[in-house]
């Protein structure tokens, strides 16, 4: 069990990674999950549990984004 102390920019790098690789995770969900931890590490921060906010320097993933065009139909 990690403590709340012992999170780090490398190890949240890592947790990203193992959700692209190992879990195979798209990378939209993976931008969900980006967002819900950083929202919790503020939280961590605000209530002095955890000295330094590094969550700043991580963005989320660029994702793929699917362009779609109508099709009309001749008449």
């Amino acid at each position: 069990m990690f403590q709340i102390k012992e999170v780090t920019v490398e190890l949240f790098r890592e947790y990203i990674g193992y959700m692209l690789n190992d879990q195979c995770l798209q990378p939209t969900t993976v931008n969900v999950r980006i967002r819900t931890n950083r929202a919790f590490l503020r939280y961590c921060y605000q209530e002095g549990w955890i000295e330094a906010l590094f969550t700043k320097n991580l963005s989320q993933l660029k994702s793929l984004k699917m362009k779609y065009r109508h099709l009309h139909q001749q008449k």
